[in-house]
């Protein structure tokens, strides 16, 4: 109610082009206040979105199908994604933007983001786990799955069955999160090289090694040295006996 007194005793009397400016330079959102002409003309309409994008709510519906206009409201504030065009969510820089600023998820935007390159590697350097998202071309990309076990070594749960048997970056994985040793292949499970690295990271990794492995005493020892000897309670029957290993859990 206050609102519309003030927009009828002074808001709408803000009709001169350039005395608007000269005030939403100052406050953005007084864009509101204004006649509707004014509020289909580009050029104040950029004004007022550059000193607050949340003003894009009062943008006449031309201009919040606007792209130039979009991309400048969500520089400044993210929320008005909630006022543009919804064809926006299919865009490739709206969408960018929206990733970059942290502002937005693969939940919302247009299905066919996921087949974007750009996109999605942009969304796994901030969030790893974002790989689950991509399709499944972009999730045998070794790139895009480097970039997103760099990340988060849990993303190896979402690369491609082929990419979960690459030992680099199977090993980026693991050395990044141990417990990422969970997703790779059987047969690297037993490579000793990767599960040292894994359990060094995790002692409680030895979980996911192989029973060859379990049974090393070098592994077992290094997965006993990170976890403080609780990691022994996984190694064979054989090496839960051996006195050496035993003294980690008396420290």
């Amino acid at each position: 109610m206050l609102k519309k007194i003030f927009s009828a005793i002074s808001g709408k009397s803000i009709k001169n082009k350039d005395a608007l400016i000269a005030t939403l330079k100052k406050d953005g959102k007084k864009l509101e206040f204004t006649t509707e002409e004014l509020q289909d003309d580009k050029e104040v309409v950029i004004e007022a979105v550059k000193q607050n994008g949340y003003s894009l709510k009062w943008a006449s519906q031309r201009l919040k199908n606007d792209q130039e206009v979009v991309l400048i409201a969500l520089k400044t504030n993210c929320f008005s994604k909630n006022f543009m065009d919804k064809r926006f969510f299919g865009e490739e820089d709206v969408v960018l933007q929206l990733f970059g600023c942290g502002c937005e998820t693969f939940n919302s935007v247009d299905l066919c983001m996921r087949e974007n390159a750009k996109v999605v590697t942009l969304a796994v350097q901030k969030d790893g786990i974002a790989l689950q998202y991509a399709s499944n071309e972009l999730r045998d990309n070794t790139d895009i799955v480097t970039q997103a076990i760099k990340s988060s070594g849990h993303a190896l749960e979402f690369a491609s069955n082929r990419l979960k048997n690459d030992i680099e970056l199977v090993k980026l994985a693991v050395s990044n999160h141990g417990a990422a040793l969970k997703y790779t292949t059987k047969k690297l499970q037993d490579n000793k090289d990767i599960v040292a690295l894994a359990v060094k990271n995790k002692g409680l990794a030895l979980k996911y090694s192989s029973d060859n492995l379990k049974n090393d005493f070098d592994v077992v020892n290094i997965a006993c040295q990170s976890d403080n000897g609780q990691a022994l309670y996984l190694a064979s029957k054989e090496l839960r006996q051996n006195n050496e290993l035993k003294k980690y859990l008396n420290k």
